[in-house]
């Protein structure tokens, strides 16, 4: 039976139906802010200041943060923030999802294109779109890299089709340029010129030579080196690599072969789905290396039997066995032993395998109509699991107790971690802690976790407690950042500033980057009468974080009030008072109270006495007596026409 335009405009109508609903509720759920949503968008100041010259000036030139190289990517969140702002999760969330329907759509379009198999095609794109392996690449905001690179691999994909029919520069260039916008968005797609390739055996059927079909793809393959080698030193840079001592060789094979097996088991039976697996080490059981070694050889050899009557086996199993090389542990980055998103591309040649081979397998003892029934059952079955995969991500919380109780509550010291950041986030302290000192038993040599729980200690007053974490921390890891930055905090909180001072400039020297040791070195040189030493540190966490507001606010009040007229900068505090008062939406006194100290010092008295005036309001409608007193007598100085200056 032919099957028309309209019939296929209508399975894409089901699809991306199908999908939305099944992930509409991201709408109303969280960043994962414990989990790299807030180095992607709450935390990275680059994002922050939406899409401008200088933040995709940084985005290509970023390699080593967040140990990715990834420059499309973080223009997309960059988009998100300068569409929706950063403070509406559910847009970005969103925004993934309509990306991910955007995947499936072209996944059909490009099997019924090449096979002339709608239904076929509609259920691969269908398993695609709802199969709960991929709730991970679609409900968490810092997997856009999955759902944006795909889009582009399909695009590319299709272009190669279109090449494949009728070969010419123009359209081997356009494969080119989208295969390198897919590497820009995430490099796990340097295997795309091996999938051409098994494109070209099936079911294009390219009938060439395989040394012209390698040729043709040469350009392709030097771009892929390319983009492996930047991952690779941008991984590195970022530490995100281990090394053959923490993972030797033996360890990463047994586990890459376990993990080829467990993505087909879940695929099956997706139970049990976590967001962190935590690494087995050396205690994988051999059985479980043997048996996976023998399925593997297994169906590699079925694959290459029946390549002649069945060649999707072949083409299937190669897609998945080889888009899985990159990811697969071989170079181990991070420490889990294998993640659910990994498969969001890989499944894509089993779910093909089995679309095609059995309804043919079968063919001569089962309609075809028939297969309809199962595959439906299958889809509505998965519909329902992927439904409540997508509920767990609605909160940190919620998705950290989940990996917790699916996952060896002995081994996953990373989720107690993430559980208690997620707690002390939210004032939970006590709750917090419980989950820091799981972290710590299952892995004492967790320099992160001891640091967040002596932290949560701090908090709690307990001061000697506090210290020990933190000097186990350091003894762990004398060069940690962290560390040195947290043992600063509790000097400074016990009113030592000089050995606070001390520690946070040991965490600058470690971390460059580390914008709070820089911003509390600050507030304590400006405490102890070090001006010119506060006036540096604090101008270094302003050019590292440019958007934060009490960074700005407090470079600004020095800059505005400050007795020496050598420091005093009226149009700098204008301009770093205004970036405050923005992200506060001209609501806080505070901040409205420095930027009329910025106005008075730069002239601008009219504005200086406006500006007082409203944080006078605002002041007194929070019952803020003591700052409502002190605005009002420095907005008498600004009616006369004099600026404020700060007695030291």
């Amino acid at each position: 039976m032919k099957t028309g335009l309209l019939t296929r405009l209508l399975i894409c109508f089901a699809i991306a139906a199908v999908t939305l609903g099944v992930y509409w509720q991201v709408t109303s759920h969280e960043f994962t802010y414990t989990f790299d949503d807030d180095q992607y968008v709450l935390e990275n100041s680059h994002v922050l200041s939406g899409l401008n010259a200088e933040s995709v000036r940084w985005a290509f030139t970023s390699a080593g943060y967040a140990s990715n190289w990834h420059p499309l990517t973080w223009i997309s969140h960059m988009a998100d923030v300068q569409f929706f702002g950063a403070n509406k999760p559910g847009y970005h969330h969103l925004v993934s999802v309509v990306l991910h329907i955007f995947c499936a759509l072209l996944l059909f379009i490009l099997l019924d294109r090449v096979t002339h198999s709608p239904w076929k095609s509609a259920f691969v794109a269908a398993i695609f779109a709802i199969h709960p392996l991929h709730v991970e690449s679609v409900a968490w905001v810092a997997e856009r890299k999955d759902v944006l690179s795909t889009f582009f691999m399909m695009l590319a994909i299709l272009a190669y089709v279109r090449y494949a029919e009728r070969p010419g520069v123009l359209r081997y260039t356009s494969v080119a340029l989208l295969f390198a916008l897919g590497l820009l968005a995430k490099p796990m797609l340097v295997t795309l010129p091996v999938l051409l390739i098994l494109l070209d055996y099936w079911p294009l059927e390219r009938n060439l030579p395989f040394g012209r079909l390698l040729r043709e793809k040469l350009p392709l393959f030097a771009m892929a080196i390319a983009s492996a080698a930047m991952t690779l030193v941008a991984q590195r840079g970022g530490g995100a690599v281990a090394t053959f001592d923490v993972f030797p060789l033996p360890v990463r094979l047994e586990n890459a072969l376990v993990s080829y097996v467990g993505y087909l088991v879940k695929m099956v039976w997706p139970a049990g789905l976590a967001v962190y697996y935590p690494h087995p080490g050396s205690t994988i059981p051999v059985w479980q290396v043997a048996g996976s070694a023998v399925i593997l050889v297994v169906i590699s050899v079925c694959a290459l039997r029946l390549r002649e009557r069945f060649p999707v086996i072949l083409f299937g199993w190669l897609w998945y066995v080889i888009t899985l090389v990159p990811v697969i542990g071989l170079v181990q980055v991070g420490g889990q032993a294998m993640a659910d998103r990994y498969t969001y591309v890989p499944l894509i040649g089993v779910f093909a395998a089995l679309a095609w081979t059995l309804p043919a397998a079968l063919a001569k003892r089962v309609r075809p109509a028939v297969f309809a029934v199962p595959a439906g059952a299958s889809l509505v079955a998965l519909s329902v699991v992927t439904f409540a995969q997508v509920g767990y991500w609605k909160t940190p919380e919620t998705l950290f107790a989940r990996a917790i109780a699916v996952t060896d509550p002995d081994t996953n010291g990373r989720a107690h971690m993430n559980m208690a950041v997620a707690l002390s986030i939210k004032g939970k302290t006590d709750e917090a802690i419980v989950h820091y000192c799981e972290a710590v038993r299952i892995m004492p040599r967790f320099v992160d976790a001891r640091n967040n729980l002596g932290l949560a200690l701090l908090e709690k007053g307990d001061t000697a407690g506090a210290r020990d974490q933190f000097t186990t921390a350091l003894g762990l890891d004398p060069n940690s950042a962290a560390a040195h930055a947290d043992m600063a905090m509790l000097f400074e909180k016990t009113g030592q500033l000089t050995q606070a001072a001390d520690y946070f400039r040991r965490a600058t020297e470690l971390d460059p980057g580390m914008v709070r040791a820089h911003f509390s070195l600050g507030l304590i040189q400006q405490r102890t009468g070090d001006l010119p030493g506060a006036v540096e540190s604090l101008t270094r966490a302003c050019e590292l974080s440019p958007t934060e507001p009490i960074i700005a606010n407090t470079l600004a009040w020095i800059y505005a009030t400050c007795p020496d007229g050598h420091y005093r900068n009226g149009e700098e505090a204008v301009r770093l008072a205004d970036i405050a008062s923005r992200a506060s939406n001209y609501e806080d006194p505070s901040i409205l109270d420095t930027l009329a100290a910025a106005y008075a010092e730069a002239g601008r008295f009219d504005l200086a006495v406006e500006t007082a005036e409203n944080a006078v309001a605002r002041s007194k409608s929070l019952d803020l007596p003591q700052l409502t007193s002190s605005v009002s007598a420095r907005l008498n100085l600004y009616r006369s026409g004099k600026a404020y200056r700060e007695n030291r």
